[in-house]
């Protein structure tokens, strides 16, 4: 399960590396033909939509069955795949139409805070696509970024959704996955005496460290009943 994870990260990864690079040259593009209100230049944004959305989409459908089949493998449960598969996709396209638009917003944020410090500048026009090319708003570190962080949001979504459908007499968890950027936490379910089950805490490491280490944000709550 943990090498079927790590494969959709890497391949959302992969997808988003190649839509931030279609998106960034379509932003430096656009500032060498002069056009400075990028910011607000609908046909540009909805091309960056709609090649974030569709990198992301698979993999996140993906991660979110992944965590449905973990769950039911863990506790037995039998569920409709059928239908399971359907809000899987539907929740996974309402959260990459989300993510994408708040990717989106923060992008435009920091353009505009690069242009605008361009213009007080007085630098020539080239200034400005050096400026955005240097910002790394579109590179590995941010596809990397989002991919973990959003595989784990999925999964954990997975896990909950499986639970749900099944009909299980679970405590809803105080805290889900994912806790912060980059986290690769997940949740296990025990049954406590009353019958009732929780979920479970699981925490690994944040950046691939080395064996046995844990995300020290997330530490304190490996192994918690998230009630």
């Amino acid at each position: 399960m943990d090498r079927a994870r790590a494969r959709i990260e890497r391949r959302l990864a992969r997808s988003l590396l190649v839509a931030l690079g279609l998106s960034e040259k379509a932003v430096v593009r656009a500032a060498r033909s002069q056009k400075l209100g990028i910011v607000s230049d609908v046909d540009l944004w909805n091309k960056v939509y709609l090649w974030l959305f569709g990198a992301m989409l698979p993999s996140v459908e993906d991660a979110a069955m992944l965590g449905m089949e973990m769950t039911a493998a863990q506790v037995g449960i039998g569920v409709d795949w059928t239908l399971v598969n359907i809000d899987a996709v539907e929740w996974a396209r309402h959260h990459c139409g989300d993510l994408v638009t708040k990717i989106d917003e923060r992008t435009k944020l920091a353009l505009q805070q690069h242009i605008t410090s361009w213009m007080e500048s007085g630098e020539p026009l080239p200034k400005l696509t050096e400026r955005l090319e240097r910002a790394k708003l579109f590179g590995r570190q941010r596809a990397d970024l989002i991919a973990s962080t959003e595989v784990t949001n999925a999964f954990a979504e997975g896990q909950l959704q499986a639970a749900a459908k099944a009909g299980m007499d679970v405590i809803p968890p105080r805290e889900r996955p994912a806790k912060h950027p980059r986290c690769r936490c997940w949740l296990t379910m025990r049954k406590r005496e009353d019958g009732r089950w929780v979920w479970v805490w699981q925490t690994v490491a944040m950046f691939g460290e080395g064996p046995g280490s844990v995300c020290p944000i997330c530490e304190p709550l490996h192994g918690q009943d998230m009630v």
